[in-house]
């Protein structure tokens, strides 16, 4: 298989498995995709796990309870007899606690296709299910095997859903496991098939509508999440984090993730979850994950009812309470409960009771009840929990008056697949010295994406940077328990933060009058005027009768802007800050052998810091600045992925190999000389046609596109010649009326007709605009074919150069690739600042340029000459009587 970005093969892979799903429901249809995913994985890691312990590969098939071991001699192996190989599928079960046949590995299934069927798939699973049971009932404690009880039941029992019968079956199966093995399993690329799987989570997400919400968080607030909880415990040897409502996992692996960009202490993992088909999706992420079996505790069970109980060996009477650095969660909104049935009622002690009709503050108050002393919970509740009354208002009371509510952060709306419901995320700390709170509204921070509404990274940034430093902002305010006591304890959001939203257009009375600019309407540029104040010299001065307003010194506004000094080095510090910035960026990815070596989440955390520190603009706020950047280097990131994982060792051999690997296709033209090949196109998954014929051959590419430039005026001005024949010209000979087309051919015969007979003709003519249009005809078939020889010029040498790019070659275009599109998505930032500022000041000077006093002028003037010409005329007596009426009322005007 061609050498492919994580990103594309998960695409591919989403591609081919839904293509397989035919009538079945995405929630549905996914558990078995995943959990063929995870199986493969787990067959991978335990075949990687007998490499490690040289156990030769070849040796690996006698590793399975149907072998007839008489029939075996040993002395063609590298194993010396049965007990050794006893005792390493002993070990195996010890490491993993689990043990998976030799014929039952997903690799003999791809090997021996002619002999599986469906009786084959579900044996093998059976048999995984009763080696864990064997396991697990072994221990005379808890045993990590335990993990995998039960794990691929819906594959013994449950597979009528994929097909009516086994013949079907059989088929469905085998498509899947051919698309599945698409996805490489080298030992170093664990992460590829953890990324494939969270992938496919998402992608199942985005389409199972209400029943996305049983499952998954959005990955963008599981991120913003992760940022405030690991920022917190940045610092601390190990953490243990927890998840009541678990879902898919995914927001207790995140926070694993974020973690580990500060420290690679220790972590471990809690999780419980009441549907069996989420709970065995939270074990299977985290399986996926390779975390060390012995760190993941999930649990099946109502968090509500049963509360957190670690069992040995399923005895109740073990029960320990569980403390955690962290917990998280995203739980069923506003769900009925049974306070009758809670269990271990003292973690509403303090606070009451929630209501049986909203079960969120009992989430909530769960949470905060397995917080330690000095850790940090994050919940995810609808908008409602805010200000809603009764007990919950006073749960919310309590919580204030002991300062554990944190922060409080409204979301915006359809964040959430399946519903549109306003949410927050409430950060909770046990022990605080203060009682404020800090509110942020981030409902307007979101971009588009289908149905629904997500953050970017810069939002997902901004609001983390807030929380993390605490700091006030246009859509942050810290707010004193004695404000929030004086509003009852309503903590909804829109009572302390004020959004700017944007105004209706108002027009100041004074300014249409005379014409003066109010300074309250010209306070949105202050910072603009700060910064180049000689620009507010040149086209303002006060107005000497009232000091509130400035009377305008010149019109030329555009051009006062662009000639200030101050505002072109402002321009050009853009050009300067980003040669600086690329500079900065080949300071850490110097040269192509430097890619082996590079840790992308160091990079990542280098760049950011960089943007920052470093680039920063007056009147540009560096959030969208870091926007721009971390959107590139999202391909820098699948690049360099894609580059260090196939080529640890990259050299000049390997760039051939791999620029080969990456050719999708190639057509040459036809030779006499058949040793001779002529390529007139050829593409590549790595670097465009284009990258390498503007690097190679500018001057070339630059006449290619000043060709189609003629070709499309000469193309524009025929439509233009079209447009003035008439309706009646437009024979059969020359138009098509069922196709609406003009025939060209018909077109050529007519203007040699008219040409030889040289008569003499109007330039607009019907015959003049049909020669014209031959003629322009002419000249673009002649350009067309200069077009695709030149093409045909620079794909074959830009094709040739492409197979031949040296190491500084190869990186240079890396470069350029890279960071292009951000050199050109910054001008256009700086040229949409300035589009708005110039925009923003036309806008108030045109609304002014006009003013009653000008225009009670020009009537007067109208009216003045009006009446002269009124006296003037002639007519009956009623007529002059009527004129002489109509003057009065002029004059007295």
């Amino acid at each position: 298989m061609s050498k492919i970005t994580k990103q594309q093969l998960g695409a591919k892979i989403w591609h081919g498995v839904n293509r397989l799903r035919k009538n079945l429901e995405a929630y549905e249809y996914k558990d078995y995709i995943l959990g063929l995913l995870l199986y493969k994985f787990l067959c991978q890691k335990q075949t990687e796990y007998l490499i490690s312990q040289e156990f030769d590969k070849d040796d690996h098939y006698l590793l399975d309870d149907q072998l007839d071991r008489s029939d075996i001699d040993l002395g063609n192996t590298g194993v010396l007899n049965w007990e050794a190989v006893d005792r390493k599928i002993e070990s195996l079960k010890d490491k993993n606690g689990f043990f998976i046949q030799h014929r039952n590995l997903f690799d003999s299934w791809v090997k021996n296709k002619q002999k599986f069927d469906i009786k084959a798939f579900q044996g093998a699973f059976k048999d995984f299910s009763d080696g864990v049971n064997e396991i697990v009932n072994k221990s005379k404690k808890s045993s990590h095997a335990s993990l995998f009880k039960g794990l691929f039941s819906k594959f013994e029992t449950d597979l009528a859903k994929l097909a009516p019968n086994a013949k079907e079956q059989t088929e469905v199966i085998s498509q899947l496991i051919d698309t599945i093995n698409e996805i490489p399993t080298t030992r170093q690329q664990y992460d590829v098939l953890g990324f494939i799987y969270e992938y496919l989570i998402a992608q199942f997400a985005s389409t199972a509508g209400k029943k996305a919400g049983e499952f998954y968080t959005p990955h963008e607030v599981s991120d913003l999440i992760s940022r405030i909880v690991a920022f917190y415990l940045q610092k601390r040897e190990k953490i243990s984090i927890y998840d009541p409502t678990s879902g898919s996992g995914g927001l207790l692996l995140n926070i694993g993730q974020e973690f580990k960009k500060y420290s690679e202490s220790a972590i471990t993992y809690y999780a419980q979850e009441i549907k069996n088909e989420t709970y065995n999706l939270t074990r299977m992420n985290l399986i996926m994950s390779n975390i060390n079996s012995d760190s993941i505790h999930v649990r099946r069970g109502d968090t509500l009812e049963d509360d957190w109980p670690i069992f040995e060996n399923e005895d109740t009477s073990t029960y320990r309470l569980l403390r955690v650095d962290a917990v998280v969660s995203n739980p069923p909104y506003s769900q009925r409960w049974e306070p009758k049935n809670a269990g271990h009622t003292e973690k509403f002690d303090e606070y009451g009771l929630p209501p049986e009709n909203k079960a969120d503050y009992a989430f909530l108050l769960h949470d905060l009840y397995h917080i330690k002393k000095d850790g940090i919970g994050a919940v995810v509740l609808p908008h409602g929990v805010l200000f809603r009354g009764g007990s919950e208002g006073q749960i919310r009371k309590k919580l204030v008056e002991k300062g554990q509510i944190d922060a409080i952060i409204g979301l915006p709306a359809n964040m959430f697949y399946g519903t549109g419901i306003e949410t927050v995320i409430i950060i909770l700390k046990k022990l605080r010295d203060e009682r404020d709170i800090l509110f942020v509204d981030a409902s307007n921070l979101f971009v588009k994406d289908g149905k629904n509404n997500r953050f970017a990274k810069s939002h997902i940034k901004k609001i983390a940077d807030i929380v993390n430093n605490r700091l006030e902002t246009e859509i942050s305010k810290i707010i004193s328990f004695e404000e929030i006591e004086k509003n009852n304890f309503n903590l909804n959001i829109s009572r302390y933060v004020e959004l700017t939203e944007k105004k209706e257009e108002e027009h100041d009375l004074f300014s249409l009058v005379f014409g003066s600019i109010s300074k309250k309407e010209l306070k949105r540029f202050d910072s603009f005027f700060l910064n180049f104040p000689k620009i507010k010299e040149k086209m303002f001065k006060e107005n000497q009768e009232n000091s509130d307003y400035y009377d305008l010194l010149s019109q030329d506004y555009i051009n006062i802007i662009y000639n200030d000094s101050d505002f072109q080095n402002y321009l050009e510090s853009f050009k300067t800050k980003v040669r600086d910035f690329i500079n900065f960026f080949k300071s850490k990815v110097s040269d192509i052998n430097s890619i082996k070596n590079i840790n992308l989440i160091e990079l990542e955390k280098d760049i950011t810091e960089y943007i920052f520190s470093s680039l920063k603009f007056p009147l540009i706020d560096t959030y969208d600045v870091y926007q721009i950047i971390i959107d590139n280097f999202e391909n820098v990131k699948e690049d360099l992925e894609l580059l260090r994982e196939n080529f640890p060792n990259f050299g000049s051999l390997d760039i051939k190999e791999f620029l080969n690997d990456q050719i999708e296709s190639v057509d040459s033209i036809n030779q006499k000389e058949k040793d001779f090949r002529r390529i007139k196109s050829w593409k590549s998954k790595f670097f465009s046609n284009d990258l390498i014929e503007q690097k190679f051959y500018p001057d070339e590419f630059a006449q290619l596109n000043q060709i189609q430039d003629q070709i499309d005026q000469f193309e524009s001005e025929v439509k233009e010649l079209y447009q003035i024949i008439s309706d009646e010209d437009k024979t059969n000979e020359i138009y098509n009326d069922e196709k609406n087309t003009w025939i060209q051919s018909g077109i050529k015969k007519l203007a040699k007709t008219f040409k030889d007979s040289k008569e003499s003709r109007e330039k607009d003519s019907f015959e003049s605009l049909i020669i014209q249009i031959n003629e322009k005809y002419s000249d673009i078939e002649k350009l067309k074919k200069d077009l695709t020889n030149l093409k045909n010029d620079l794909a074959n040498n830009s094709y040739n150069q492409y197979l031949n790019l040296n190491e500084k070659d190869f990186y240079d275009l890396l470069i350029s690739k890279w960071w292009e599109k951000f050199i050109q998505n910054f001008k256009e930032k700086s040229e949409e600042f300035v589009d708005e500022q110039i925009s923003g000041i036309s806008e108030i000077l045109n609304k002014y340029k006009h003013t009653f006093v000008d225009i009670q002028k020009k009537v007067s003037d109208l009216e003045t000459k009006m009446s002269t010409f009124l006296d003037e005329l002639e007519g009956s007596p009623a007529d002059m009587e009527a004129i002489k009426k109509l003057s009065n009322i002029l004059k007295a005007n």
